[in-house]
């Protein structure tokens, strides 16, 4: 089990997703990041005095390097590079003690004190990643044809972008197609306009009334009809951030409008950067039982709330914000209630 002690005074990050990334920078080393706890090693670290720190014995040293197979010393390891300390981890779960906490009583993912400046949250697919507004983003183009006329627009294939608003389309420049989405659950109807991303074009000509792109990206089907708009990287290194002991809200809808989905989901809550919702912050999901204290009331009465699951925040817009379900014991729906451990 992990110290949580020493957790928060080493640069640790967890990741999630497969990514292959630079273990440091400037190598030429890569190492394929999945969902777990991770360390940066510092000079003079070995694997028996990280299994000390880490694993509660230095004897269990022989695990770290069974997860990080591809170190061919273990007893010098260079400095820079990133290791797995465990696969799986659940903040949520993990009390100030390091001990794992009972499902009816469970620990904010940040600490109580200020969170480590030094963890992350890798999350690889922020690029791919939607959001909610109140209005719909005007667009810099549409596709209105594919090369060939091919129904599946897929990576490398060439479109026909239609330009508006006398948008720049620079031979270079990159584009994300997207779709608005009316959002279908019957409690998200007036919320906003759903922006779903399809991909990332590439300009490879600009003609006088149109352009010509290239796909480079696919996430989801291109179609024609599909809208554009200038594509902006985002650090896929998510830092972790004080929770706003004040935002309690819901759940909109998933990503996918799915009725019931669960952990690993992308999800949209109803609060923004304006309630003071920002990326890194973690919430609890929760749910309220209710019952008659005795046969003669006529109205329940709303007991103490039950959590089931927690999220983390991906991106925040003025009102809304998209996240993902780090963890969820039961489904979640529409309409769920998050907020901060009370």
């Amino acid at each position: 089990m992990i110290k949580s002690t020493s957790i928060r005074r080493l640069a640790i990050f967890s990741a999630a997703f497969l990514a292959a990334i630079p273990a440091y920078a400037g190598g030429a080393e890569s190492i394929r990041f999945e969902s777990g706890l991770y360390y940066i090693i510092q000079k003079g670290d070995t694997l028996w005095n990280i299994s000390g720190r880490f694993l509660d014995s230095p004897e269990r040293w022989p695990e770290l390097w069974k997860e990080n197979s591809d170190i061919a010393d273990p007893h010098s390891i260079r400095p820079g590079r990133c290791i797995r300390l465990q696969r799986e981890v659940d903040f949520t779960r993990m009390a100030d003690d390091g001990s794992r906490s009972s499902p009816e009583r469970i620990d904010p993912v940040t600490p109580k004190e200020t969170v480590d400046k030094n963890r992350y949250f890798r999350f690889s697919s922020i690029d791919r990643i939607g959001f909610i507004k109140d209005r719909p983003v005007e667009p810099s183009g549409v596709i209105f044809k594919a090369k060939d006329d091919v129904s599946l627009i897929g990576d490398g294939d060439i479109v026909y972008v239609q330009k508006l608003e006398d948008r720049l389309f620079t031979p270079g420049g990159r584009f994300t197609a997207y779709r608005t989405l009316q959002l279908g659950h019957r409690n998200a109807q007036d919320r906003g306009f759903q922006h779903y991303p399809t991909g990332v074009l590439e300009i490879v000509r600009n003609e006088e009334t149109y352009a010509v792109g290239k796909v480079v990206a696919v996430y989801r089907t291109i179609q024609v009809d599909d809208r554009l708009m200038p594509f902006e990287a985002r650090s896929p290194e998510i830092r972790l951030s004080e929770t706003n002991k004040e935002v309690k809200g819901e759940i909109i809808s998933s990503e996918e409008q799915m009725l019931i989905f669960g952990d690993q989901s992308v999800a949209y809550i109803d609060k923004g950067a304006k309630d003071g919702v920002s990326p890194g912050q973690t919430y609890t999901l929760y749910y309220h039982e209710s019952a008659r204290l005795q046969s003669k009331d006529e109205t329940d009465t709303l007991l103490t709330p039950v959590e089931f699951g927690s999220l983390l925040v991906l991106t925040a817009e003025e009102t809304t914000a998209t996240v993902l379900i780090t963890r969820a014991d039961r489904a979640v729906s529409p309409g769920a209630s998050f907020g901060a451990k009370q």
